[in-house]
């Protein structure tokens, strides 16, 4: 029953007609989808090219972001796209970007808007494939039947199933035919609906390029150059205006600064200087008495010495007055005594003979000893350093 129904002559256009129709179909379903996505690049071409020039495109960008930004299609990618622009180096009333638009619209915008654009290409493959495989179908069936006609006795009829055959084959390869058409007209028009929607992301990131300047490495040094170039002159005109006046601006502050320090030091260093002259005369005193206390000391033991010697000389003494014959108290003082020399007697003549030691002025021997001696030792030396202020 299979074999008949595939045998039948209506078979090969009906199959056709199905092949053309779901062309047909798949055909308005792409344009419509891709159409919608179309219209929405348009807009969002259309918002972005009001700003006319670089600097009116950044003066407006705030507004402009907020209405691409709620386009149903784009508005995602326009979001995430926005966040690479940013004031151009050198120059910050233009924008910049740092990558290139065509890497954030493209064909994945269709994608995200359910439009199954690799479903769509083999659509042209699928449609020439379904009519094969109903050609194939109808063959086979057509075979089925003629091989029961040729295996019959009856030479007459066996060459009516072969003319059925033939017959039958050629009805069955216009699904081959249709399926093939199908698929180029489907082609040739889903190439045109892309080359639309192509043209309209083009256009789309010809208008962001036209309104920014690219951010490369390149553009980046460049910037940096220039502005060390400003800075460079910058310096070389300030240094000509103050290269003169700056030293001598700062030769007065630093005048003024160290009259006002040493105006405020000079009570300091005037009382510092009265303090310091007190000082060298109760040094002085200190020095004067100390060198009195060292002298007083130095002489002590000359007058130890001195007072031994006079000891000495009054222990002789005291032993000449002891010896026998000796004049008592009551006579001529110890002195006298003490002296071999007989006492003055009158001449003849009435005149006064003195004795030897009243003619001879020479002091005794001990008192020699005592005022005799020189340096620190005697005590005439002694009597004038007490005297000394």
């Amino acid at each position: 029953m299979i074999f008949g129904l595939i045998a039948h002559p209506l078979v090969p256009w009906v199959m056709s007609a199905v092949i053309v129709g779901t062309a047909m179909l798949l055909w308005l379903s792409f344009r419509r989808r891709l159409r919608a996505l179309i219209l929405a690049i348009e807009h969002a071409t259309a918002q972005i090219e009001v700003a006319d020039g670089q600097i009116n495109f950044k003066k407006r960008f705030a507004n402009i972001f907020k209405d691409v930004a709620l386009n149903p299609v784009i508005g995602s990618f326009w979001r995430a796209y926005a966040a690479t622009i940013e004031p151009a180096p050198g120059d910050p009333n233009i924008l910049g970007y740092s990558r290139r638009p065509r890497e954030s619209f493209n064909e994945a915008i269709a994608t995200t808007a359910g439009v199954n654009l690799r479903f769509y290409q083999a659509v042209p493959n699928l449609l020439v494939g379904a009519g094969l495989l109903f050609t194939f179908l109808g063959l086979v069936g057509a075979l089925h039947f003629a091989a029961e006609g040729v295996a019959a006795s009856d030479v007459g009829q066996a060459q009516s199933a072969l003319g059925a055959l033939l017959a039958t084959a050629t009805f069955k390869f216009m699904t081959s035919i249709a399926g093939l058409a199908s698929s180029i007209v489907f082609s040739w028009r889903e190439k045109s609906q892309l080359a639309l929607f192509e043209q309209a992301l083009s256009r789309l990131c010809n208008a962001l390029e036209a309104r920014m300047v690219p951010i490369t490495t390149q553009s980046l040094l460049a910037a940096n150059l220039r502005e060390m170039q400003q800075q460079t002159k910058e310096l070389q005109r300030f240094g000509k205006q103050n290269v003169a006046t700056v030293p001598e601006r700062m030769e007065h502050e630093i005048r003024d600064a160290v009259a006002q320090s040493v105006a405020g030091l000079k009570p300091v260093i005037d009382a510092t200087g009265r303090k310091l002259q007190n000082l060298d005369k109760i040094i002085a005193q200190e020095i004067e008495v100390s060198l009195e206390h060292r002298r007083a000391i130095e002489s002590v033991p000359d007058i130890a010495e001195q007072v031994t010697d006079l000891q000495n000389d009054l222990a002789n003494l005291a032993s000449h007055g002891s010896e026998p014959g000796a004049p008592s108290s009551e006579g001529p003082s110890s002195i006298e005594a003490s002296n071999p020399e007989p006492a003055a007697q009158s001449s003849g003549n009435g005149s006064v003979k003195l004795s030897q030691a009243e003619r001879d002025p020479t002091p005794p021997s001990w008192m020699q000893r005592v005022f005799s001696k020189k340096g620190t030792g005697g005590l005439a030396d002694n009597r004038s350093r007490n005297t000394e202020p």
